[in-house]
């Protein structure tokens, strides 16, 4: 084998393992991105898992916290436009 192929070769080999570490890194964010997006997050420690918290059925209104059982009554109200 000539010098030329052997560089041939190895600028091959150089090539796939960067693709796929890229790839990789690619997949990585997409999933950090994803879990994000669901209002999860890493958990801490070695484990790159996505961790969602159970939400409260709770509507915050600025500090406020309005639950179901502190509405009373229900109103609904429609504008001239429909």
């Amino acid at each position: 084998m000539t010098k030329k192929e052997m560089t041939v070769i190895t600028a091959i080999a150089v090539i796939a393992v960067m693709s796929f570490w890229a790839g990789l890194q690619l997949k990585k964010a997409q999933y950090k991105d994803a879990c994000l997006d669901l209002g999860g997050g890493e958990n801490s420690g070695q484990y790159p898992i996505c961790v969602i918290e159970q939400q409260s059925t709770a509507l915050w209104l600025g500090p406020i916290r309005v639950t179901e059982n502190d509405v009373v009554e229900f109103e609904l109200q429609q504008g001239a436009d429909g």
